[in-house]
């Protein structure tokens, strides 16, 4: 896992040998950025200006997958409290190189900051994906299909970091809770963006849509947020009926609560359409 200190001793030709090693995205895209030798995990903010504002940065590079994941460590609190229903949730996407390797991006939402990151909002970079995933559970995917001639029109890695800024605007002041702004509210929204701005190319011929059935339905406007991530991630339809019923409720009662204050709740689609909005704007900005 990219997890290395810079400083001004010689511990930074170590720091960029592990860059180097753990994630190809840092040693060769980011190669001239401060980047190269930060202290990983860093912000979502961090990583979007970089992308963003570096003139050697190669942001046209193909997002080809898109994930959400929970852990399923049995030293978690939350798993072990839940036997195992909830977990930490996070996103995997997957960048392709122009020399056809690929590397991973993980995208976390915390209550406080982890060591070493200035923010609740932090970033990990690997070329090993069983590293940045390990005792974790695969809840959805979205992924373009294995022919190149096919990834045209895919996200990028510019169209991302669009996408980061607007989680940091939308995510980075507000306090994290338990049934409010969390990791589930982050991964999903995360996710349901990138799967609704790009819906044409995964629902293209041989693109990987995990699980088929639910996410299918919702790239094609047969279902809404909060019922697909509920079939995404849970396990029988009893308690599927059970969280529908619970999320939509407390959403309802925060929405009416909070509609004239600033960090407002609204109904999962509402927000899902806003983000979607925000992203269009921050990436035509680009």
């Amino acid at each position: 896992m990219a997890s290395f200190s810079s400083s001004s001793n010689p511990a930074v030709s170590t720091a960029l040998s592990l860059a180097a090693q753990s994630s190809v995205l840092v040693s060769d895209v980011l190669e001239f950025s401060m980047l190269n030798t930060a202290s990983f995990p860093v912000s979502f903010r961090q990583l979007a200006d970089t992308i963003l504002t570096q003139p050697s940065v190669n942001r046209s590079l193909a997002i080809i997958a898109f994930e959400t994941l929970k852990d399923t460590s049995p030293l978690s609190v939350t798993v072990r409290a839940t036997l195992g229903m909830m977990g930490h949730q996070f996103n995997i996407a997957t960048v392709l190189m122009p020399d056809g390797r690929k590397t991973h991006i993980r995208a976390d939402y915390y209550a406080v900051p982890p060591p070493g990151c200035s923010s609740r909002l932090s970033i990990l970079m690997d070329d090993d994906y069983g590293r940045l995933t390990k005792d974790s559970q695969l809840l959805s995917r979205v992924a373009v299909p294995a022919d190149p001639k096919e990834k045209r029109g895919a996200p990028t890695l510019g169209v991302l970091a669009s996408l980061l800024k607007v989680a940091d605007n939308r995510l980075g002041s507000f306090a994290y809770g338990l049934f409010g702004r969390n990791c589930f509210w982050m991964t999903d929204l995360l996710f349901y963006s990138v799967a609704r701005r790009f819906s044409s190319v995964w629902l293209a011929e041989g693109a990987e849509v995990y699980p088929r059935g639910p996410l299918e339905r919702f790239l094609r406007d047969g279902c809404g947020v909060l019922e697909t991530a509920v079939a995404c991630g849970t396990p029988d339809e009893a308690a599927r009926f059970w969280a529908r019923s619970v999320g939509t409720a407390v959403r309802g009662i925060q929405a009416f609560f909070t509609r004239d204050a600033a960090d407002r709740f609204v109904m999962h689609d509402q927000e899902l359409e806003e983000w979607v909005k925000e992203w269009d704007k921050e990436a035509r900005r680009k």
